[in-house]
C-alpha cells in the first residue's frame, strides 16, 4: 500500500515516525507508528489553529514454517478528521496481505495469498496484485477489495520458466477475476527476456477499470 506522505517539520506540518525491525527464531519482523500533526484551519491569516493528526500503525513478519515461506503485511490508518473527511484524505483504512509459498520440488512452485483493502486505503507497492489490476485494487470510502492471488512456476528447463497467476475475489465488493500467463527466457546471466498474457473481467473489473481488459507484455530486462 502507499506510504503517507513525509514531512520535515517545516509549516504547519510535523511528523513523528517510529520504527523497530528485528529477527527471532528464524523470523524477521517490524513495527512502525507515525503521527502526523497539521493545521487544520484553511485560513492561514485568522492567527488560529485547528490542530489535528492522522496516524499510522504496520507492521510485518515473514519467516519459513514447514518448509513454506510465510510473510504476514499489516497497515491501519486513522486520523481526527471526521470520517468522510478522512477517507477523502487517505487518512483511514485498514490493509493486509497474508501468503504462503512452497517449493514443490526443483521445478515446480506455487502459493497463496489473501489481500485486503477497505474504508478507502489505496493499492500499491507490495500490495498491487495481477498485471492489470496491480496497483488499481483500491478500496472506496464504502466499498472493499478483497482477493485471493494463487501463483504457479513450472521450469521447463534451466532457461525457460512457465508463470501463471490466478486473481480472484472482490474488488470494491464486485466480483473480479484476473489470469496472467507468462513466459521468460534467460537470454544470459543477468539478461531475460519474458512474454505475459493478462485478462481481467467481471462487474470488479468495470468498477475498477472501466469494463474488462486485455493485456500483451514483452518484456527486457538486465540486472546491472
Amino acid at each position: 500500500m502507499k506510504e503517507a506522505e513525509k514531512h520535515d517539520g517545516e509549516g504547519d506540518q510535523d511528523a513523528l515516525v517510529l520504527r523497530v525491525d528485528g529477527n527471532s527464531a528464524g523470523f524477521s519482523y517490524g513495527v512502525k507508528h507515525a503521527t502526523i500533526s497539521f493545521d487544520n484551519d484553511a485560513d492561514a491569516t485568522n492567527g488560529t489553529k485547528d490542530e489535528k493528526q492522522h496516524k499510522i500503525i504496520g507492521g510485518y513478519a515473514m519467516g519459513e514454517v514447514a518448509g513454506a515461506e510465510v510473510a504476514f503485511e499489516f497497515i491501519k490508518r486513522s486520523s481526527d478528521l471526521d470520517d468522510a473527511a478522512a477517507k477523502a484524505a487517505g487518512a483511514k483504512g485498514t490493509g493486509y496481505i497474508l501468503a504462503v509459498g512452497k517449493e514443490i520440488n526443483d521445478k515446480l512452485s506455487t502459493g497463496i495469498s489473501y489481500f485486503s483493502v477497505s474504508d478507502g486505503i489505496k493499492g500499491g507497492g507490495d500490495f498491487a496484485p495481477g498485471e492489470i489490476f496491480d496497483g488499481n485494487v483500491d478500496s472506496s470510502a464504502t466499498a472493499d477489495t478483497s482477493v485471493f492471488v494463487v501463483p504457479v512456476a513450472y521450469s521447463i528447463n534451466d532457461k525457460l520458466t512457465a508463470n501463471a497467476t490466478l486473481i480472484t475475489g472482490d474488488v470494491l465488493d464486485k466480483s473480479a477475476t484476473e489470469v496472467d500467463l507468462g513466459l521468460e527466457y534467460a537470454l544470459g546471466e543477468v539478461t531475460t527476456v519474458s512474454a505475459i498474457y493478462a485478462k481481467a473481467s467481471g462487474d470488479g473489473a468495470k468498477a475498477a477499470l472501466g469494463g474488462d481488459q486485455t493485456n500483451m507484455t514483452i518484456v527486457l530486462a538486465t540486472e546491472f
